[in-house]
């Protein structure tokens, strides 16, 4: 995180690594945890969520477009070593489809 800061900060719109940890802590996410997602910073968060979560927890990442995004577009989560397949369950949706069914997918 903090290489990120140092080269390029708007990359990870000023995300600080601090801000992050902070962040982390705030959310009171453990393993099994469910995390709906809106991340804008190249998958800063979802990388620290993956590592909080572990192999149990499951995180919905939510597009603000109206395509879904992709998993390799998150390319520090990637850097970082995490693959689509290992860790937390990852479920990409856009905010149109939360729109369209808002208590279907996460009501659980």
């Amino acid at each position: 995180v903090e290489t990120y800061f140092l080269k390029n900060p708007q990359y990870i719109l000023n995300f600080r690594y601090d801000s992050l940890a902070l962040f982390l802590h705030h959310s009171f996410l453990y393993p099994s945890s469910r995390a709906l997602l809106f991340d804008n910073t190249h998958g800063l968060v979802l990388a620290g969520l993956r590592e909080r979560l572990g192999t149990e927890g499951e995180i919905h990442v939510c597009s603000p477009r109206q395509q879904k995004q992709d998993f390799k577009e998150f390319k520090i989560v990637t850097e970082l070593g995490f693959t689509k397949e290992d860790g937390a369950n990852l479920h990409f949706t856009s905010i149109s489809e939360i729109e369209a069914n808002p208590t279907q997918q996460f009501s659980q």
